[in-house]
């Protein structure tokens, strides 16, 4: 027989609620065998990017410069852009 949604419910909040103290009690224990884990690590706080991501910095420590598009060249990736919109809608009413 089928439980209501709300049973569930609880019953999936109880399951998180013991899991969460079952991580809790490994990260104590993690951190008794290895103390200096406590120690925030350099650059611990600094979010990975994803290897495609470019750099903000050269390898000399320059900031990298981004290059600017003119506004004829912005126009002309507007008007292809809006060209190939055009041919998807034109073969979606065939």
């Amino acid at each position: 027989m089928p439980r209501p949604a709300n049973q569930m419910r609880e019953l999936a909040r109880l399951g998180a609620e013991i899991r969460l103290r079952e991580l809790k009690q490994e990260v104590a224990a993690l951190l008794e065998h290895f103390p200096d884990l406590k120690k925030p690590a350099i650059g611990a706080l600094v979010r990975e990017t994803p290897s495609s991501a470019r750099p903000s910095r050269t390898a000399s420590g320059a900031p990298v410069r981004r290059r600017k598009l003119s506004a004829e060249a912005r126009e002309r990736i507007r008007q292809a852009q809006f060209k190939r919109w055009a041919a998807v809608r034109a073969r979606k009413k065939r």
